[in-house]
């Protein structure tokens, strides 16, 4: 049924030969990486599997996708700017802006994560239609979770797959007690996560503006208060940075809040890893919607 649903039957000899070419490749391939033995059940598995994913990507092409970008504590809509042109030309990456930050400086910022999650969920709700995934980074990791929760409640569309990077499981949370750090130690504590230009960090005119807004969206982290409910039947996959001071276990419970398949990673890093790593990050992104 794959054939003809994607290609006109006039299409269908070209992409057999292609498939047909790498599948002798890739037996040719087997054979030479185990000496010229005669092929075992495990290669057999692994050239059945290659064929399969030729299959797909060959006959059926990726669909368009919609990325819905979530920003972490302090970010905004231009955050994620570099990754567009990392990613596959039929994911059209989606961004937002809270109150308070960016265009929307001028508005009140909010102090609350649920509210912060409704204002995204907001202005991403028209287009909240399959096929559409979403990532979200520490903070956004949590927004995320908050938007699909609610997708749920109003029986909206769900993503497809939800990628989760560098932050505890919700039900984990815990007040850091940020909120009594003085400007001094707020900013130290920046600089131990390593996310911000030191250009930045030691300007005081720029500190006047960006630590009021950074600085709210790290008290409302520590304030969010967890709401258990029904897992969301929503594909994740969960990467921290190998030099975050995190538990496995704080990171793994976010199996908790999915019902479908949950893929857990460490990449090098620290809690801005994803900045080290961005075409590589992109390339993951791309391979996972392909399935879809």
């Amino acid at each position: 049924m794959i054939f003809w649903s994607c290609f006109p039957l006039s299409a269908v000899s070209f992409q057999l030969l292609v498939v047909g070419y790498w599948l002798l490749a890739g037996i040719a391939e087997t054979r030479i990486t185990n000496n010229h033995q005669p092929t075992t059940e495990k290669d057999a598995a692994a050239i059945g599997a290659r064929a399969e994913r030729l299959q797909f990507y060959y006959l059926c092409p990726m669909k368009d996708f919609t990325l819905l970008m979530l920003p972490f504590g302090g970010g905004n809509e231009t955050s994620y700017q570099k990754f567009e042109q990392c990613l596959d030309k039929k994911i059209k990456m989606m961004n937002a802006e809270a109150p308070g930050k960016g265009r929307r400086i001028k508005e009140p910022l909010l102090k609350n994560m649920y509210l912060i999650a409704d204002a995204y969920f907001d202005q991403f709700k028209p287009h909240l239609k399959e096929p559409y995934a979403i990532f979200g980074h520490s903070m956004g990791a949590y927004i995320g979770h908050l938007i699909i929760q609610r997708a749920m409640d109003e029986k909206l569309p769900l993503p497809k797959h939800f990628f989760v990077t560098s932050k505890i499981a919700p039900s984990r949370n815990y007040n850091k007690k940020r909120s009594i750090y003085t400007n001094e130690q707020f900013v130290q504590h920046l600089k131990d996560l390593k996310g911000m230009p030191d250009a930045i960090l030691e300007n005081e005119e720029l500190l006047q503006i960006f630590l009021p807004i950074i600085r709210n969206d790290f008290d409302a982290l520590d304030l969010y208060k967890y709401k258990s409910k029904e897992p969301y039947p929503v594909d994740m996959t969960m990467i921290c940075g190998t030099h975050e001071d995190v538990p496995d276990d704080q990171l793994t419970d976010w199996k908790k809040e999915t019902s479908g398949e949950f893929v857990f990673e460490r990449w090098e890093g620290h809690h801005f890893w994803i900045f080290d790593h961005i075409q590589a990050l992109c390339q993951r992104i791309n391979q996972t919607l392909e399935k879809y």
